[in-house]
């Protein structure tokens, strides 16, 4: 009992195994079942109305980065397009290019954004303006979240090697870094509205009239009038007098009254009474005047799917100021399979065939029988048939002995026999570039053959003279007129055909088209000299006049 005892107030190991066990395992549940709980309320929250519940400052960096990917991916590739000779030359002037112009340009890739979806390739584009000694680049993207820009200078610095290049300074962005919050206190914020704010270029808060004027380039006017105002040939707003003394040439107003002012035949300011007296037989003219609009076209689709066509199809490419300019194509080229044919393969050998047979006074006892001129004597029982009649295994004292494989085409001999079966094409590909193997059953003459002088000659060369005839003894028989079969080598072709691929260039084209909305078009319209209606709505002098 003491034993027992002492045992039971000893370490409880077996104990301390089994409750080590169960915590492990309450733990492990604990971290499975607590995430399935809370992930759902996570969820509901970021599906409700924003991050009320959930930190998502991750997600919108996320695609805030995405976004500024793409605006870079843009604005490197229009940086590479647009070299000196596509840049656009007068001040002012612009060069555009959708993100479709783009990828039909193969400068870029179709852009995804955060959520999977294409960035549009319409809405999206680049846009580079001439602006004094540089260019401002305008990049502006437009995916299933949001639409932004940034503006980038570009031109030829020093720095630049060759070509144009980015000019290394800050660069006002709008729509890259602010859509990020950052709980830094120190983050600036350049040319952008952030929390209801303008920045300026500084990064200083300023209104939006310090706002546009230091991060959006000025359109620059120059001798026109634009929301109201007269804009001289330096791009300065001034008075009427002085817009027209910059920009319009010298008007000489004769016989007319002008700006309330009369004018006589010599174009001088005079009283009603001198101009009456000095035009009054004066002829009163109306003046031609022009406008011209320039043709309007929707946007061009998409390349189409490349298909099949005419090899003598031509690429078509033409200005997009053209209005006849409504469909573009392009080609590419490619050899491939376009059918197959029988292609012959022949070899040249040598064969002993029949060329011909005579009649002559022979024994009967033998067979006789002329090979490629040496002739031969045979026993009845073993006839020497014709050779390329053989068929079978066996016919007529030739006897079959198999079939085998020549890479050079075999030579018949008087004893033995090559019958053409095939061609071996093993080694070869599509198409065998040396000659195959050939295939041609084996035959033998089982005769016998024996060289003799002519059809009068024996084995056994016993003959007497009777009077003037000659007899044979008994091992030559009587004599016999006989038909005598003459062989002769000759030349043959063999020929295998085998189905083999045709090939040959196949063409392929990719269109994309478009729609004219308006066609441009020029109006001539009459009216008195110096109509400010017309003139400053667009219309010019053509320079023709007529009479009232």
């Amino acid at each position: 009992m003491s034993t027992n005892e002492d045992n039971r107030k000893g370490f409880p190991i077996g104990n301390f195994i089994v409750k080590l066990v169960l915590i492990i395992i309450f733990v492990f549940l604990l971290c499975w079942l607590l995430p399935k709980f809370m992930v759902p309320a996570i969820t509901k929250s970021m599906n409700g109305k924003g991050c009320a519940t959930c930190d998502c400052t991750g997600l919108k960096a996320q695609t805030s980065e995405i976004f500024a990917n793409n605006l870079d991916k843009m604005k490197e590739a229009a940086v590479s397009y647009y070299t000196s000779e596509r840049l656009p030359q007068n001040e002012g002037d612009s060069k555009k290019l959708t993100l479709s112009d783009m990828i039909g340009l193969k400068i870029i890739t179709p852009l995804i954004d955060s959520k999977g979806k294409a960035v549009d390739v319409e809405k999206s584009y680049v846009k580079i303006t001439k602006s004094y000694d540089e260019y401002i680049l305008k990049v502006n993207i437009k995916d299933s979240e949001k639409e932004d820009y940034i503006l980038v200078h570009i031109g030829c610095y020093d720095y630049c090697g060759t070509g144009t290049c980015k000019k290394e300074e800050n660069v006002p962005v709008k729509g890259s870094k602010e859509d990020t919050p950052t709980p830094q206190p120190e983050e600036k914020h350049y040319c952008t509205k952030y929390n209801d704010k303008y920045y300026d270029i500084n990064g200083t808060v300023v209104s939006y009239d310090a706002y546009k004027k230091s991060c959006i380039p000025e359109e620059k006017h120059t001798c026109v009038k634009y929301d109201g105002k007269y804009y001289n040939a330096a791009g300065n707003v001034v008075s009427y007098e002085e817009y027209k003394k910059a920009c319009l040439p010298e008007e000489i107003h004769i016989c007319v009254k002008y700006d309330n002012k009369y004018y006589n035949k010599d174009g001088k300011v005079v009283s009603y009474d001198e101009y009456k007296k000095s035009c009054e037989n004066k002829k009163e003219y109306l003046y031609e005047y022009k406008k011209t609009t320039e043709s309007k076209f929707s946007a061009w689709s998409l390349w189409s799917a490349w298909e099949k066509t005419n090899c003598a199809t031509e690429e078509y490419n033409c200005n997009d100021s053209d209005p006849t300019c409504l469909m573009k194509l392009q080609r590419y080229d490619i050899r491939e399979q376009v059918g197959s044919y029988e292609k012959a393969y022949t070899v040249d050998r040598e064969e002993i065939r029949q060329t011909g047979s005579y009649e002559e006074k022979a024994c009967s006892k033998y067979d006789y029988v002329i090979i490629d001129n040496t002739t031969y004597i045979t026993t009845t029982t073993t006839k020497y048939t014709e050779i390329n009649t053989i068929k079978g295994t066996s016919t007529n004292g030739w006897k079959y002995v198999g079939r085998q494989l020549f890479k050079n085409p075999p030579r018949d001999t008087a004893t033995k026999h090559y019958k053409f079966v095939g061609a071996d094409y093993s080694y070869c590909s599509d198409t065998c570039t040396t000659l195959p193997n050939y295939y041609y059953d084996v035959y033998e003459y089982t005769g016998n053959l024996q060289t003799i002088t002519n059809t009068y000659s024996t084995p056994v060369k016993t003959v007497t003279k009777v009077e003037h005839e000659t007899t044979a003894h008994a091992s030559c028989g009587e004599y016999v007129v006989k038909v005598i079969p003459i062989y002769s080598t000759i030349t043959v072709t063999d020929v295998d055909y085998r189905t083999e691929p045709l090939y040959g260039d196949v063409c392929y084209q990719s269109t994309k088209t478009r729609q004219l909305i308006s066609k441009g078009k020029t109006e001539l319209k009459w009216s008195t000299y110096n109509d400010t209606t017309l003139l400053n709505n667009g219309w010019s002098y053509t320079g023709n006049k007529k009479e009232k």
